[in-house]
């Protein structure tokens, strides 16, 4: 593996990259930005610096499963041919290096950070907290969307937080708005599904095929996990659920059974001025 020490100079096959420094680290990974030089050789391309900074996603042992996972549903979504194009919300690996100990993935810079960052900029204001919710809902018919085509293509993501989503704008919907056409579009644009490393491909599999291992983080354990069911798909869906619950409350979603019905902990709080 190549040294990824700060203003490190990095030549990947025909790649030329600078390392600027590490935005995130995780059990097996971290996350680096990077400056990429090499459309900026050829002096007839005009490129401002955001167009150059880059992120690599540095991973000990190598992992060629997340590059897989992330082409080939890009390659099943374009086949899917949906009105709904949700491909641009997918992550896209540009270039993956794989090397004996590691492996370096290379991806687009998202500057606005991750969903998660968003709500810890507003869970304690209460003005903020009170507006939030039109941006849930828009949210949750996206992250739908979403997730109906996944599953459409056999992949089980396996790994919805709000951390694995990253901001990709705030389109500006006229108040009052009724026009679907003007309100939802032809393509999502609130956020991006990162992080593949643990996700499932169904096709690998035997059909019917159903899961009985559970994460290790109880907030993001479905219910058939919680009561020893087999799961597929509905791992996804809670952690949709979970993703929302944390979009509107600020917190981690919290379930109990009562009377046979799974509920959350969460209320709505209808603040007055």
């Amino acid at each position: 593996m190549p040294d990824m020490s700060k203003d490190c100079f990095l030549i990947l096959e025909n790649t030329y990259l600078t390392v600027l420094k590490c935005i995130g680290e995780g059990g097996y990974a971290k996350i680096y930005t990077v400056c990429d030089h090499t459309l900026s050789v050829d002096e007839t391309i005009s490129l401002s610096s955001a167009d150059q900074v880059k992120v690599i996603k540095v991973q000990t042992p190598p992992c060629q499963w997340e590059f897989y996972v992330s082409c080939e549903l890009r390659r099943r979504l374009t086949n899917l041919r949906s009105p709904m194009n949700i491909i641009p919300s997918i992550m896209e690996i540009m270039q993956g290096y794989f090397f004996e100990n590691g492996s370096i993935l290379l991806m687009s810079h998202a500057s606005l950070g991750s969903l998660l960052n968003l709500v810890n900029t507003y869970k304690d204001n209460r003005t903020l907290m009170a507006g939030v919710e039109p941006y849930a809902c828009l949210l949750t018919i996206e992250l739908l969307h979403m997730f109906e085509q996944i599953h459409k293509c056999d992949f089980i993501h396996g790994d919805v937080k709000p951390d694995n989503f990253l901001l990709l704008g705030f389109p500006h919907i006229m108040e009052g708005c009724t026009n679907p056409e003007l309100v939802f579009g032809s393509r999502l644009r609130l956020v991006q599904l990162i992080d593949f490393g643990q996700s499932i491909d169904m096709t690998m599999f035997p059909r019917d095929t159903t899961f009985m291992a559970k994460v290790l983080t109880s907030d993001f354990q479905c219910i058939e996990m919680r009561t020893n069911r087999p799961w597929t798909f509905q791992t996804d869906l809670f952690g949709l659920v979970g993703t929302i619950h944390v979009v509107l409350f600020g917190t981690y979603m919290k379930v109990f059974q009562e009377q046979g019905i799974w509920r959350v902990t969460g209320n709505f709080v209808r603040y007055v001025y």
